[in-house]
């Protein structure tokens, strides 16, 4: 579910593409569409990423607790390294997750400041 959010997101990276005469294209046929579609991402990663990954985390975490307390003999069966890495890939795509929003947030703001959207986006990792 959290990779929903990367539909908005290649969409807007797509008006990164150097060269060809992509940005110009995209914002001579799309224009505000481009600015709703930086909103989309803003919108859709509020549920699908900051609410998803404590959710998950919190599901995983009662379940083990249950498992433990009802059946104590499927418990030892369990690898601790299942839990801990269970544990820290929650925290970090939640943590990485808190980082790109902060990113994506500015990127709003400026958008809704009058900037255009294949402006307002951070320029592509490569």
């Amino acid at each position: 579910m959290c990779e929903f959010t990367n539909i908005p997101l290649s969409i807007l990276y797509i008006t990164k593409t150097k060269g060809g005469g992509v940005k110009e294209w995209m914002e001579k046929y799309f224009g505000v569409l481009l600015d709703i579609n930086g909103g989309v991402l803003w919108l859709s990663f509020i549920p699908f990423r900051l609410f998803l990954f404590p959710a998950m985390y919190y599901q995983f975490v009662t379940t083990c607790l249950e498992l433990k307390e009802t059946w104590p003999e499927r418990w030892e069966q369990v690898w601790w390294s299942e839990l801990i890495v269970h544990t820290v890939a929650a925290i970090l795509l939640f943590f990485m997750s808190c980082l790109w929003f902060y990113k994506i947030t500015i990127g709003v703001i400026k958008i809704l400041n009058g900037m255009k959207a294949s402006d307002a986006a951070p320029e592509k990792a490569e």
